[in-house]
């Protein structure tokens, strides 16, 4: 997300999100954004969705609590940061996106045309009748579309591919996500054992296993007093060392899947790309 790959800087304050601080330590400091995704702000978001501490988190509830922990980080400061958005009942509705992506912009629209109203004297007079909009024959017009996006998008789409298990029908689909330039992966696994899927072969899935327990780092909240040793010793503990592929027909039936669209341009490729699979799936 950051524009330059080889600034420290940037790459330390990114980890330092992830430094396991208690969450009251995080929520208690409104400008604070070091450990927001820690395990403490984890389970306490969780929480919210009736999941207590050590209970599993499907792929649908960790959807909501990246998005809620992403809210958090851009309210306590990173406004720079993507804006997630987690699709309902498996469906990605373009309005719904654009109305999610252009808040700022909205708001920013309501805030001038309300002081150029009060500027103006202008007094507005409700009409007494009302027109009806048909929103078959005469839909009302998205403003929404002629909007800048506020920022970067990440779509989490939360499926159930199977009932039991995995249906094998969705297998060359499913593998065919990972050819998508927005594809940031699957979210999913096996039964009882989250894995996240970062690429795939013809009938193989490729992922990391987060499941490594390793010793906590001293918080240092200040980066500039962060020396080379430190930096590397907590980007090893970001680190997968052993990767591990599976076969798609064992994985289980609940996953998500994530795509990052930098602008609105790349969001409608992204649309794109899913009407041809869906094409192309019919025809087969």
């Amino acid at each position: 997300h950051f524009g330059s790959k080889n600034n420290n800087t940037n790459k330390k304050l990114l980890l330092s999100w992830f430094a396991d601080v208690p969450a009251d330590v995080v929520v208690s400091k409104s400008n604070s954004t070091t450990g927001c995704f820690s395990i403490h702000n984890m389970v306490a978001c969780g929480m919210k969705y009736d999941k207590l501490p050590g209970e599993w988190y499907g792929p649908t509830t960790s959807c909501h609590v990246i998005r809620d922990l992403v809210h958090l980080l851009r309210r306590n400061g990173t406004s720079s940061i993507f804006r997630v958005v987690v699709a309902q009942e498996g469906a990605v509705y373009r309005d719904a996106i654009d109305h999610a992506m252009t808040q700022e912009q909205q708001q920013l629209e309501t805030t001038t045309s309300r002081n150029f109203c009060k500027d103006q004297k202008i007094v507005i007079q409700q009409q007494q009748t009302q027109s009806i909009h048909d929103p078959l024959l005469n839909p009302l017009e998205d403003e929404t579309i002629n909007l800048e996006w506020d920022c970067s998008l990440l779509l989490l789409i939360p499926l159930r591919l199977g009932l039991k298990s995995f249906h094998e029908s969705y297998s060359k689909s499913l593998v065919s996500t990972f050819s998508f330039p927005q594809s940031v992966g699957i979210l999913g696994g096996s039964p009882r054992h989250a894995l996240w899927f970062y690429g795939a072969g013809k009938t193989t899935l490729y992922g990391l296993d987060p499941h490594t327990v390793q010793p906590a780092l001293l918080l240092i909240s200040s980066i500039q007093q962060q020396d080379e040793h430190y930096f590397l010793k907590q980007q090893q503990s970001c680190c997968c060392p052993n990767p591990t592929e599976m076969d798609v027909k064992r994985i289980d039936p609940s996953l998500a899947l994530g795509f990052y669209c930098k602008d609105r341009h790349d969001f409608n490729e992204l649309c794109k790309s899913f009407q041809a699979l869906t094409t192309k799936t019919t025809l087969n």
